[in-house]
């Protein structure tokens, strides 16, 4: 719960690469007085720039264009790790790196279209050129329809407490 009495539900990851650099997709939304906003969540170690668009070409060859709602960059720390070949330890130090997290809005109408048509194609801008991935089969739409789903019906089934309730 939010101070702003908003409740947010998040699904887990899929992570995708779009030529060759990775990517997480999440999808996540916030609930107040019934209402629910959804949003693609997508996060990268890449550069992803402030006017960052995503671009879904859905099964029926539909197009949906989604401009950034939020983009943030955090730094945060790569942890140290050590490995053995044959008697020599090899170690990599900690080091600090930029994590890069966008936001899109998506409305019911568009999961929906999603849900019916699935993802066959991921277009994200990045600098000055794009990243893209192609499927023959959907598999992200489908994870979102059903990331959709659970959360949904994890709305409908759970009652907003107070701080004072049953105590």
């Amino acid at each position: 719960m939010e101070d702003d009495g908003k409740r947010q539900l998040m699904c887990t990851e899929r992570e995708e690469k779009l030529d060759g650099i990775k990517y997480s997709f999440v999808l996540k939304a916030f609930e107040k007085d019934g209402h629910i906003d959804w949003c693609l969540l997508v996060t990268s170690f890449s550069y992803i720039p402030k006017n960052v668009s995503l671009l879904l070409k859905l099964g029926n060859e539909q197009i949906l264009h989604l401009p950034v709602n939020n983009r943030t960059v955090d730094d945060v720390t790569m942890p140290t790790y050590s490995y053995m070949i044959g008697t020599v330890a090899y170690s990599t130090p900690a080091r600090k790196a930029e994590y890069y997290t966008a936001l899109f809005e998506l409305s019911e109408e568009q999961l929906k279209y999603i849900e019916e048509y699935g993802i066959m194609k991921v277009r994200i801008s990045s600098r000055s050129s794009y990243n893209e991935k192609e499927w023959k089969k959907d598999k992200l739409g489908k994870f979102l329809a059903k990331s959709w789903h659970l959360m949904d019906n994890k709305y409908a089934t759970t009652k907003v407490k107070s701080m004072w309730d049953d105590f």
